[in-house]
C-alpha cells in the first residue's frame, strides 16, 4: 500500500512539472505572436491645390489692390489637405517627434492667410491645423489620437505655390 501512494504523488509531480514547462514555453510564444499581429499605422495624406487669383488674371490692373499687413498680395491660392490613418494601430499625438512636427510647409515668399477644418471623422480625435506662431510659413497639424480611418480635411488660403506636408511620427509609415 505504501508503494501505491508514492506512485500517486509522483504522477501529480510529473503533471505539475509538465504544466510548468508548457506555461514557460507558451508565454513567450503568445507574446511573439501578439507582436507580429500588431499592424503598423499607415498615415496618408492627399492634396488639392488651386490658384484662385493669379497675376495673369489682370484683375489688379483696374486700380484694385490687395494687401495684408501693408504688404501687397499678388496671388491667392487654396490648398486642401486630407490627413488620416488608413489602417493599423492607434497613433497618439505624443508620437509626433518634437524636433520634426507634422506640418504643411510653404515657400519663403508664401504664407498661409487662413486655415479652417472642412471636416473631421470625429470630434474626439481633436485633429487641428493652425498657423505656426514661431514659423508663419508653416501650418502645424496636431491631434490627440488617430484610430484606423480617423482623419480630417483642412483648407488653407495662402499666397503662392503648392505646399509640402512633412514631419515624423514614431512607429508609423
Amino acid at each position: 500500500m505504501y508503494r501505491g501512494e508514492d506512485a500517486r504523488v509522483n504522477i501529480g509531480n510529473v503533471i505539475g512539472i509538465i504544466g510548468l514547462v508548457v506555461a514557460l514555453i507558451a508565454i513567450p510564444i503568445t507574446y511573439f505572436i501578439g507582436r507580429r499581429s500588431r499592424q503598423i499605422p499607415d498615415i496618408r495624406y492627399a492634396r488639392d491645390f488651386d490658384v484662385i487669383l493669379a497675376p495673369d488674371d489682370n484683375l489688379l490692373d483696374h486700380n484694385l489692390a490687395m494687401t495684408i499687413g501693408g504688404h501687397p498680395i499678388k496671388s491667392i491660392s487654396r490648398t486642401r489637405v486630407a490627413f488620416w490613418n488608413q489602417r493599423g494601430d492607434t497613433v497618439r499625438g505624443t508620437d509626433i517627434v518634437e524636433s520634426d512636427p507634422i506640418r504643411i510647409e510653404f515657400n519663403e515668399d508664401d504664407s498661409p492667410l487662413q486655415v479652417r477644418t472642412l471636416g473631421s471623422s470625429r470630434q474626439q480625435v481633436k485633429l487641428v491645423a493652425a498657423i505656426g506662431l514661431d514659423n508663419p510659413t508653416s501650418v502645424y497639424i496636431t491631434f490627440d489620437f488617430l484610430d484606423a480611418n480617423d482623419g480630417a480635411i483642412f483648407e488653407i488660403i495662402h499666397q503662392g505655390d503648392e505646399p509640402d506636408l512633412t514631419g515624423t511620427l514614431r512607429g508609423a509609415k
